[in-house]
């Protein structure tokens, strides 16, 4: 999805987005090898590398992902990714209440009772 719009987005992983002929169609131009890493699960070391139709050559490389405690996400990266979930997850929250989480976690020792960061993530109102 990056190489067609930019960026990857959780958008890219549901409703019209699964269907799109041009995802399909480049996806079947991907090969995949692996590295021999004994983790199944591990996300680094990666490596990609693009070749592109006039010749040239794209590489990417990460020897540690972004959010691992060795890379981790400033405020302001983990507070995108936090208002892009909560846009992405659920459409039940008050258009205010991703903001009123952040400021009640900013100052979880001034609540009384942590039961109201509860309430306002599922959507009632705190």
């Amino acid at each position: 999805m990056r190489l067609q719009h930019g960026r990857l987005d959780l958008s890219d992983f549901r409703g019209d987005a699964l269907n799109d002929p041009v995802t399909h169609a480049l996806a079947a131009r991907i090969e995949t090898r692996s590295d021999d890493n004994p983790d199944p699960n591990a996300m680094a070391p990666q490596a990609v590398v693009v070749h592109l139709k006039g010749g040239g050559v794209l590489r990417w490389q990460c020897a540690t992902m972004l959010a691992n405690p060795a890379r981790p996400l400033t405020r302001e990266q983990h507070l995108v990714k936090f208002h892009r979930c909560c846009t992405f997850s659920c459409n039940r929250l008050a258009p205010d209440a991703p903001a009123r989480l952040v400021d009640m976690v900013d100052g979880l020792a001034e609540i009384d009772d942590v039961r109201q960061i509860a309430a306002l993530a599922a959507g009632a109102a705190a």
